[in-house]
């Protein structure tokens, strides 16, 4: 009868754990490509009193540039900045909207908004690199490249998802080898 009882909670407490995942978890399933569980986990707890609806609308706003749905991630970082105007990520959201608009002076407009906001923060320079690699990475190389070398410096190589962007590239000219070799950077840091 004890055990019986005890594998109950046990089952319990597991299933309590799993229904309780917030905003934060969402991001991780962003980061790690799974972006339905993670529009999800966005969407379901964007009224949740602890999120931070500034990070989950950029996210939201991310996932629907992966989507192709431009129009939605507008408005997404757009609550983002209503939400919390000094909020980084979502100009850079607004800033890779204009580019793939093909609205370049815009474009450096939001992010230089953005570094204004965050000045040393590495991780606003490797979402402006992403941008610019999202959008185009040949046309883009140079500005990639200027971010990248400025996200190293800022976070002293210790900042993972500079690494995770230099992987993506690394896929993107299909050195895989390579690839392998910055995401396991990236962990190193993570």
């Amino acid at each position: 009868m004890k055990i019986k009882l005890l594998l109950s909670l046990l089952v319990a407490g597991a299933l309590s754990v799993s229904a309780q995942q917030g905003y934060k978890d969402g991001v991780e399933y962003f980061k790690a490509g799974q972006y339905e569980n993670a529009k999800t986990l966005l969407e379901r707890n964007l009224n949740d009193a602890s999120t931070d609806k500034a990070v989950a609308y950029y996210y939201l706003g991310a996932i629907a540039v992966h989507d192709k749905d431009l129009t939605a991630a507008k408005s997404d970082f757009e609550k983002g900045l209503a939400a919390n105007p000094n909020n980084a990520f979502n100009k850079v959201g607004l800033g890779e909207l204009a580019l793939m608009g093909g609205d370049a002076k815009a474009a450096s407009n939001y992010f230089d908004e953005a570094r204004k906001i965050n000045k040393k923060d590495a991780k606003v320079m490797v979402a402006i690199a992403r941008a610019y690699f999202n959008t185009d990475p040949v046309k883009y190389a140079k500005e990639v490249e200027k971010y990248l070398t400025k996200a190293h410096k800022d976070s002293k190589h210790q900042e993972p998802s500079i690494y995770i962007l230099e992987g993506d590239m690394l896929v993107d000219q299909e050195d895989f080898g390579g690839a392998a070799g910055k995401y396991e950077m990236a962990t190193g840091y993570d």
